[in-house]
């Protein structure tokens, strides 16, 4: 969601195996600079190791020159 000179991202913090749950601080969106995130969703291993293929969809926000917000996903495909 992107708002004037700012943008949001939502995301569960739920890690569960079927239907027990493991913990409930789970870290899905990652701060990869000052002005840009990274939020991942899908399977906690995924989001965990970063490495391909990906089997989640990326969301990738940040605010660019003079606070425009930017935000984009794409598939699996990519």
């Amino acid at each position: 969601m992107v708002g004037k000179n700012c943008f949001a991202i939502a995301s569960d913090r739920r890690l569960g195996v079927q239907l027990q749950t493991i913990a409930t601080d789970f870290q899905r969106i990652s701060k990869i600079h000052d002005r840009l995130f990274l939020g991942l969703s899908g399977l906690a291993t995924d989001a965990q190791t970063l490495f391909g293929p990906y089997f989640c969809q990326p969301v990738i926000a940040g605010l660019g020159d003079e606070d425009k917000p930017f935000i984009c996903t794409m598939d699996s495909i990519g």
